[in-house]
């Protein structure tokens, strides 16, 4: 009984063998074809030509049809803005020559004189408005005495002979600081006073001073209109 399960598994085993080596493929081998470079020996040795990097990247852009290709177009020139010049109003002078004014006997001296004469070299005293300075040349012609007046622009200018240190301003080019407000804020508020010189090689300007003078409003009238 044993000899027979021998032999049956011997047939079992035998039979599995023929199945698997009927239904075994044999491998398939993935060949590739290969081109072979044939070289061939000329007399003449090929010219290498080195390609241009940048159409190798970039080829040339050529627009399509009904696009919009970008060109430079040169930047408009902004024509500068023209800006008017200001127009200055030029201000009123009273006169535009020099008053040459002679010595009056019957004049007023004009003193005292201010006590810093010494060292302002000029300055203005007396009731009435008058300007007086030093003398000090000994070969002046005379002088100019220049008086202008900041609020109404009014301009002064008056020429004594040598020798003299006062000068009396006419009652018409005098400031009136008690006539009215409008008098004194033109004139008397804001002036200035130089006194130049002449001399034979030229001018030399002894001094000249500005001065701010306080107007009474409460105290003066106003103009007549």
């Amino acid at each position: 009984m044993k000899k027979k399960n021998y032999s049956v598994t011997i047939l079992l085993g035998l039979f599995f063998l023929v199945i698997t080596a009927c239904h075994a493929q044999p491998e398939e081998t993935s060949t590739t074809n290969t081109p072979t470079l044939i070289a061939q020996t000329t007399g003449v040795l090929p010219s290498v030509v080195t390609p241009d990097p940048i159409s190798a990247i970039s080829p040339a852009f050529t627009p399509l049809p009904g696009t919009i290709s970008a060109t430079t177009l040169p930047s408009p020139t902004r024509k500068p803005r023209e800006t008017p010049e200001p127009t200055r109003t030029p201000k009123p002078t009273a006169t535009a020559v020099v008053i040459v004014v002679t010595p009056n006997p019957d004049e007023p001296d004009c003193r005292p004189l201010p006590e810093d004469i010494q060292t302002t070299k000029i300055g203005i005293t007396g009731p009435s408005f008058c300007i007086v300075w030093l003398d000090l040349f000994n070969d002046e012609l005379g002088y100019r005495v220049i008086l202008e007046y900041d609020r109404s622009g009014e301009r002064f200018t008056y020429e004594v002979g040598p020798d003299i240190t006062q000068l009396l301003v006419p009652e018409a080019a005098a400031p009136r600081p008690d006539e009215s407000q409008e008098q004194c804020m033109l004139r008397y508020n804001s002036f200035a006073v130089t006194v130049i010189a002449l001399r034979p090689d030229g001018e030399s300007l002894v001094n000249g001073m500005a001065a701010n003078m306080e107007c009474d409003l409460r105290a003066l009238p106003t103009a007549t209109p």
